[in-house]
Order: C-alpha cells, then sequence, then structure tokens
C-alpha cells in the first residue's frame, strides 16, 4: 500500500512538472488523487464544490457559477432530450450528493448518465464516485475527444498538460455499465477543478504533495 501511494503521488507531482505533450496527461484515482486534488485548493487556488448547501431533491442545473449540469441517458443507455438537471439526494448517507435524474418532478435514480460541464475548459479536474466498481467516469476536452475514463468507485481525476488545451476538461460524463440488468451510475460529489500551475510555480506544488504523502505515511 505504502509503495502504491507514493508511486501515485509521485506520478501526479511528475504530471505537474512536466512541460508539453498531451501523452503526459493521464487519469489519477483513489486517495492519493484526493488529497492532491484538496491540496491544490489551498495551494493553487483550485475550486471545491461540495454540493452541501443545496437541499435534497434540489435540481442542479446552472446554479453554481462556471458549471452546468444535465441527465444525459436512460437506464438503456438511450440519450434523453431537454435539460433535466442532476437530483440532490434526499436519502440517508447521501445527502450532500448528486444523482441522475428521469423527469424534473422526479428524484434519485441511480441508473441515469449525467454530466458536469465547465464553462471554461479546466486543466485538472476531479470527483469523488460513490456507488460500486461498475460505475464509469469519463473525462472530454473542448472538441468531445475522450481524455480518459475510470470505471470504479473512488475519487477520479483527470490531470492534463498546463500548455496543451487539446488535454484541458472540457465535460465529465458520470456512467456505469450494466450489471444484473441495471445500470450502475450512481452518486457523486467533491468536485475540484483548476489550472495546473506554470512550470515557475508546479516545483513548489509538486514539493508540497511529497511533504504531504511523507506526513500521510507517518
Amino acid at each position: 500500500m505504502r509503495i502504491w501511494r507514493r508511486t501515485v503521488m509521485a506520478a501526479l507531482a511528475a504530471t505537474l512538472l512536466l512541460g508539453s505533450g498531451s501523452a503526459r496527461a493521464t487519469v489519477v484515482t483513489g486517495q492519493p488523487a484526493r488529497d492532491a486534488f484538496e491540496a491544490n485548493v489551498l495551494s493553487s487556488g483550485f475550486t471545491k464544490i461540495t454540493f452541501d448547501g443545496f437541499s435534497p431533491n434540489t435540481k442542479i442545473t446552472t446554479q453554481i457559477a462556471g458549471l452546468s449540469f444535465r441527465t444525459i441517458r436512460d437506464p438503456n443507455g438511450n440519450p434523453l432530450g431537454g435539460t433535466v438537471g442532476v437530483n440532490m439526494s434526499p436519502f440517508t448517507g447521501r445527502i450532500g450528493t448528486i444523482v441522475g435524474t428521469p423527469c424534473s418532478g422526479c428524484s434519485d435514480d441511480g441508473r441515469y448518465a449525467y454530466e458536469i460541464v465547465f464553462s471554461d475548459a479546466q486543466s485538472a479536474a476531479g470527483i469523488q464516485r460513490l456507488w460500486n466498481s461498475s460505475t464509469v467516469t469519463r473525462f472530454f476536452n473542448s472538441s468531445g475527444l475522450l481524455l480518459g475514463e475510470y470505471q470504479g468507485s473512488t475519487y477520479v481525476g483527470w490531470l492534463g498538460d498546463p500548455n496543451d488545451a487539446t488535454t484541458h476538461v472540457k465535460r465529465i460524463e458520470i456512467d456505469g455499465v450494466v450489471l444484473g440488468g441495471s445500470r450502475q451510475v450512481g452518486y457523486s460529489d467533491d468536485l475540484i477543478y483548476g489550472t495546473i500551475p506554470e512550470p515557475s510555480t508546479a516545483a513548489l506544488v509538486a514539493l508540497g504533495l511529497t511533504g504531504l504523502a511523507a506526513r500521510r505515511r507517518r
């Protein structure tokens, strides 16, 4: 476990230090990824959205500046029209999380895929996925190109190249594969996003991440 944590944290630090080259952009996952994103909220001005300020069953669409939310596919994977947002869950253990919803008057439906769209593409974005091993998180750029994806319930982030806009995230798609006859999409929380520092400040951030990893190991 310690070796894995060090490896992931080193990869995060290295990504921040690298120059141009889309091959250097990557998906990062797990607690080390979450720790790194949280650290950048403090050190580099990343934005963190917890969704805690919304009441259960609120439909989230465009209430958060710079973001829009929409439910996009039904349990069979068919695209949905309209602009139905996502639902703030009212259920015990899921308060303060978002989930897909089939209609404006409906509550949660963890089988419906949904999306988060940034008004401006971000070089880094991460989100907590809450359900099971069949949930899927995808990151797309401004041209609609799939940058990366991950299947599983954990913190999932994308780190792009700060010097290559084609690797920056414009849209996060929350989906799932079919398991036991049901599409496993589930819930999301703690969206963190921002601009990876330029090389002049990236070294300081990388050192901070290394220090954070060392503290957690102790």
